[in-house]
């Protein structure tokens, strides 16, 4: 079905400065890629593409490498985006095939997506074909670490749509991992069974040789890998060493049970646990009747509170000793007595009476704590990218700032079109602004 696409660009790109209150920043100077296995494949008339997008505030330069590939030199103008992308169809800048993670379960040597510039960057990554896109904010090697808890979605098994997604590759779930250093050993704890064999809830070890390598996981169709934990180990006298964790899906569709026709690859790089935050506001979809959020816990102890419509309650029923689950169209505020992840899933548009944009997707939101006051987005419309490979045709902005500020945001120097409306409880406000 190939509907038109929508992109919710700051939950997208909300990102461009401080990641937590320490010295690290998604600002960098070195980042580490994966290119998941996407339902379309690498190759053939119809196979996906990756997009990357680099931007920063000063002049600067630097260099992609594509796994084994000749590298790709790139030159970044201030508050500009550079543009390029891997495929083996179309104009594109670079090949696709040497970093595309193909295998159910295996490692593909050198076989990540390597950037390095002479300034700090900031890099978006983005897997589109047509109707399909899944885009993620992509972490400097500096904010790494060696614990992750995966996010993930499972899409309802009464789906029909082997036929129109190549049969058995639809709703596998992924965990995609690259060592930023030699000798990287891997110990990872599924929520359900691998494709290549393995037993949820039985960790294993995998070991990385060199940088760059890539391992991947794929869980059972129609599985959720949500949970699943994932971490570096120490080996020999080596310590545990940072490693870039992606999670993503080749397909998903979910939102409801029945009349789905309409999907997309998920497709986000996480943040390490060291990373998490207590405080969160959220803001929905502006074409869906309904969100739906998880907010997943290290520790199962974690009191997770949120407040909608200015009530707040207690969130109960802990889900795999992992994540607590609730749906909403309005916007709400998390807060944990721990540091949690909270993450945003747009449901399909069949899910939604009447709506005619937009398909699913998966974003880590990132804390109160995180915020900035400047920014630069980028949309991957369809006039932006290569011929045939994105139906993005609106763009959307959502905006949470401190009520008392929000007199003095601008878009490009101008007032926004939207008004910004409280949330009721608390002392933000939200504004949804379309700006395409």
């Amino acid at each position: 079905m190939n509907t038109r696409k929508l992109l919710l660009l700051m939950l997208l790109f909300c990102s461009v400065g401080a990641l937590y209150a320490q010295e690290f920043s998604n600002k960098g100077k070195e980042f580490w890629i994966a290119y998941p296995s996407h339902v379309d494949g690498s190759i053939g008339p119809m196979s996906s593409v990756m997009g990357l997008y680099i931007t920063s505030d000063v002049n600067t330069s630097g260099v992609v490498q594509i796994g084994s590939s000749p590298s790709i030199n790139f030159t970044v103008t201030a508050n500009q985006i550079t543009k390029l992308f891997l495929g083996s169809v179309g104009v594109v800048d670079g090949p696709n095939t040497p970093i595309y993670l193909d295998m159910a379960d295996g490692v593909k040597t050198n076989a990540a997506v390597k950037i390095t510039s002479l300034q700090p960057v900031v890099v978006y990554s983005h897997i589109i074909q047509t109707a399909r896109s899944g885009a993620t904010l992509v972490l400097p090697t500096p904010v790494l670490g060696n614990e992750y808890i995966v996010p993930s979605y499972p899409t309802p098994s009464s789906v029909n749509n082997g036929a129109r997604n190549n049969g058995t590759i639809s709703g596998v779930g992924e965990i995609a991992v690259i060592a930023t250093q030699a000798n990287t050993t891997l110990e990872i704890t599924p929520t359900v069974n691998g494709l290549g064999g393995k037993t949820a809830g039985v960790p294993f070890t995998v070991t990385l040789t060199n940088p760059g390598d890539c391992y991947q996981f794929q869980g059972a169709r129609y599985g959720d890998l949500s949970g699943t934990k994932v971490r570096s180990v120490s080996s020999g006298n080596q310590g545990c060493k940072p490693i870039a964790v992606f999670s993503a899906t080749s397909w998903s569709a979910f939102g409801c049970t029945s009349n789905i026709n309409s999907g997309d690859n998920l497709y986000q790089q996480l943040f390490p646990v060291r990373a998490w935050g207590k405080n969160f506001l959220t803001a929905p979809a502006l074409t869906r009747a309904y969100d739906i959020f998880r907010v997943f816990v290290s520790d199962p102890s974690t009191v997770v509170k949120k407040t909608e419509n200015g009530v707040t309650t207690t969130l109960t029923n802990l889900i795999n000793n992992s994540f607590y689950e609730y749906q909403t169209g309005v916007p709400t505020y998390i807060q944990t007595d721990k540091p949690s992840s909270v993450v945003q899933y747009f449901t399909t548009q069949a899910c939604t009476p009447g709506a005619t944009d937009g398909d699913p997707e998966m974003v880590v939101l990132n804390p109160v704590e995180q915020t900035i006051n400047n920014i630069t987005v980028f949309s991957a419309h369809e006039n932006w990218v290569p011929l045939n490979q994105s139906d993005v045709r609106k763009c959307y902005l959502n905006i949470i700032i401190p009520t008392g500020a929000k007199s003095s945001f601008k878009i490009n120097g101008n007032s926004p079109v939207g008004n910004f409306v409280a949330i009721p409880g608390t002392s933000f406000s939200v504004l949804q602004e379309d700006v395409t």
